[in-house]
């Protein structure tokens, strides 16, 4: 729990924090815990670990944290989930900076799908009558 509440999301202005707890994530990455509320934190620590990764240029571990990640958000989540949506997209990217096209293609249209279901495939067309 105190990992998932200390390890912030991959962003730059986090890089710092990331790199100094970053060698405690690796003994944490290792076993996923049996209690269902640790699970969602620990999820959100290997997710937000990715994104860290990815940024770096890490993008084995990057890929290994997100499909670990995605997997377990779908397990306990759900497919539409936003925190498993969030998890595919960090997926997609980390294919994509490795030139593998056509599974980040196929990522990003799972999170597509995902999100129309969860809004409805009108968004596109409330978005326009919103905006004029």
């Amino acid at each position: 729990m105190l990992m998932a509440r200390e390890f912030p999301a991959g962003r730059f202005e986090n890089w710092t924090k990331c790199q100094t707890l970053l060698p405690h994530i690796e003994s944490v990455l290792q076993c996923e815990p049996p209690d269902k509320d640790l699970l969602r934190e620990w999820t959100e620590v290997v997710s937000n670990a990715a994104w860290y990764m990815w940024t770096k240029g890490s993008y084995k571990a990057a890929e290994s944290m997100a499909m670990k990640a995605v997997r377990t958000r779908e397990r306990i989540e759900g497919r539409d989930d936003p925190r498993t949506l969030t998890s595919i997209t960090i997926l997609a990217l980390v294919l994509q900076y490795q030139g593998k096209y056509e599974p980040a293609e196929e990522m990003n249209r799972r999170v597509l799908d995902g999100e129309r279901r969860r809004w409805g495939k009108s968004t596109r067309t409330r978005w326009k009558a919103c905006t004029t």
